[in-house]
């Protein structure tokens, strides 16, 4: 569709991580499709131990990106995978720990 950024989603196999590099811009309700399809894949992968979300482009997240993640999170647990917020910019953090997620997800720089 446009006006739809793209996802990347790249699997190691042998690290165990798979890294979901978030389209540039604001994560919000429009991403929700591109999103999950661009996850499932890491779920669907038995070597994946870790789904990296990596917010390096990112701006702006919105309560349904929240809702997104925490969907993301219970469908990772299923799998028994961990879900690691990584590279996120001091607005997308200020939200996150507005809402606590700092505790629901490992984040790192």
């Amino acid at each position: 569709a446009a006006g739809i950024a793209n996802m990347n989603l790249v699997i190691d196999k042998d690290s165990g991580v798979a890294r979901l590099v978030l389209a540039a811009g604001r994560f919000d309700f429009k991403q929700y499709e591109t999103f999950k399809s661009a996850y499932e894949p890491a779920l669907e992968t038995p070597e994946v131990e870790e789904i990296r979300v990596d917010f390096g482009a990112v701006s702006y997240i919105d309560s349904s990106a929240l809702g997104m993640l925490l969907l993301l999170k219970e469908k990772s647990e299923e799998h028994e995978k961990e879900v690691v917020l990584s590279n996120c910019n001091e607005t997308v953090k200020q939200v996150i720990r507005t809402v606590n997620f700092h505790r629901l997800f490992a984040m790192e720089e």
